[in-house]
């Protein structure tokens, strides 16, 4: 169940490739295409520019269905009640756009940040199932959790993604030494590379393949990924669930950080290996082109099907 429970952490980090366009749309078949416009227009829905939204959607759906295998301290109907109440502000301030757009029968961009605030609250409301019918009871609390944890984690990663497109939109480049770092990974792996600094080209790390030099940008996006940096805040929201819980009342935080810690540590070795794979895909896909053919390796970097 645990390992369920991280991959539904896994893919609601993910979804927000999708949710608001971080990279560039998905390459859909024409089929789905079409079914996708259909929809939103009966549902007077625009995306936001350039996302999937069923992509997104569907991610949250299976990660919150992966989430109810947790175990947990639910709310009890009171705090579950007045949880609910707190969020109808939030509600009434981020859906503001929709109701505006059906009443004016116009579309409304589809954005997925009221996403967190809708699962909490339904959350909260499949906590009332009465106790008097067991299985749906059982069935509420188990749904209703997922939903309140799916929902706070949502939460964080939206205020995480934020503050990292903020941090990072001044300037992408990593600073030193991070590019020397990257580029002796990369030459662990075998691929012949190393990291320079030019007036011509900037901070550059430059791979060799027969065809020609490749000098690839030492950036954020590459070392410090925002999947991976929503991970680690869905990591922490679903960790102090599972501390609260499972601890005593006093001892909970510090299980929680212990926790943490680990987890935060495995991720930042995790980092380097993650990047020095994706330019080996790069490298790889490179020596895979024909001699004659346009090389357009780069997409495997702005793939989101492949974070």
């Amino acid at each position: 169940m645990r390992l369920l429970a991280w991959i539904g952490v896994a893919l609601l980090s993910a979804s927000w490739l999708w949710g608001v366009s971080h990279y560039h749309q998905t390459n859909w078949p024409q089929q789905w295409d079409v079914l996708v416009t259909q929809v939103g227009q009966l549902l007077r829905l625009k995306a936001y520019p350039d996302s999937s939204w069923p992509v997104w959607a569907l991610l949250v759906v299976l990660a919150v269905v992966l989430l109810a295998g947790v175990d947990g301290r639910l709310p009890t109907r009171r705090q579950a009640i007045v949880g609910a109440a707190l969020t109808v502000p939030a509600l009434a301030f981020s859906l503001w756009p929709y109701w505006r757009a059906w009443v004016r029968e116009e579309p409304a961009e589809l954005l997925p940040y009221p996403a967190a605030m809708v699962l909490m609250a339904l959350g909260a409301a499949a906590l009332q199932a009465p106790l008097s019918l067991r299985r749906l009871a059982s069935a509420g609390q188990r749904i209703g959790g997922a939903m309140i944890l799916g929902g706070a984690i949502l939460l964080a990663q939206w205020l995480s993604l934020w503050t990292y497109q903020t941090l990072t939109a001044r300037s992408h480049d990593l600073p030193w030494p991070l590019p020397n770092l990257l580029a002796a990974v990369v030459q662990l792996l075998g691929i012949e590379a190393c990291a320079s600094n030019s007036w011509l080209y900037g901070q550059t790390v430059t791979v060799f393949s027969m065809r020609e030099n490749h000098r690839l940008a030492p950036t954020w996006e590459l070392l410090v990924d925002p999947v991976t940096v929503c991970f680690l805040m869905g990591a922490a929201v679903y960790l102090a669930w599972q501390a609260r819980s499972a601890a005593q009342t006093h001892r909970w935080l510090r299980q929680w950080l212990a926790s943490l810690a680990v987890v935060t540590l495995l991720t930042g070795l995790w980092l380097p290996v993650r990047a020095g794979l994706m330019v080996s895909v790069y490298l790889h896909d490179v020596l895979r082109t024909d001699y004659d053919a346009p090389l357009q390796a780069m997409r495997v970097f702005w793939s989101n099907w492949l974070h």
